[in-house]
């Protein structure tokens, strides 16, 4: 099976769409809190069920791109993205994301505490509605926002959360501090996928782990 990095870019895109239109308005901090307490409790099951389908699309499309794709095709994605890939291929084997699917593998990363939660301890958090009627939370820190964001999005007349500009926002802070201690993103990288696995060298991170 070959994996276009097309697909990666254009979901990438679509799921910075933060939230869609709908009435009425959502219990945010309701909605917001219950996932991220679900995930700061790697309360896996809990936290899939309050996600858009769209975050779970993304999280199989990661999973795919583990086991295809190749150091060329992975360097050509935001390095928020490539983060997620090198994550995956660090704490799981072939078999393992080969014998799962978008739901259960977004399932088994929060509960293994690779999603992180417990952000609303830290941080207050204000609903804005753009003006294409769209809605966004906005999290902020003593009154002041902080660029952080989640998506709402409603699904068959319910509210789903997007956690995923967050999950991007944080990756790319992390990108930054390393960059700051003198590290580019390829070494960046092969640092995290030496952290997280001893199994295999920092040059696996760009490996497929279908081969």
């Amino acid at each position: 099976m070959r994996l276009e990095t097309r697909t990666l870019l254009i979901g990438f895109v679509f799921l910075f769409a933060n939230a869609v239109a709908a009435q009425p308005d959502p219990d945010v901090e309701q909605l917001i809190g219950d996932y991220d307490r679900s995930v700061a409790a790697r309360d896996g099951a809990k936290a899939a069920s309050l996600v858009s389908k769209n975050v779970i699309g993304f999280y199989d499309e990661v999973r795919k791109a583990a086991l295809h794709l190749g150091k060329q095709q992975l360097q050509n994605l935001d390095p928020a993205i490539q983060l997620q890939i090198v994550v995956a291929r660090a704490k799981y084997s072939q078999r393992q994301l080969e014998n799962t699917e978008g739901n259960t593998y977004f399932q088994i990363l929060v509960d293994d505490g690779a999603i992180k939660g417990g952000i609303l301890s830290l941080l207050g958090l204000t609903l804005r509605r753009t003006p294409e009627n769209l809605f966004v939370v906005e999290f902020t820190r003593d009154g002041k926002a902080t660029g952080v964001t989640m998506g709402l999005v409603q699904e068959d007349s319910s509210w789903k959360v997007n956690p995923l500009p967050a999950i991007f926002s944080l990756s790319r802070a992390l990108f930054e501090q390393a960059a700051r201690k003198g590290l580019d993103n390829e070494q960046f990288l092969e640092s995290m996928f030496a952290q997280i696995t001893t199994r295999r060298t920092p040059r696996h991170a760009w490996i497929p782990l279908h081969r």
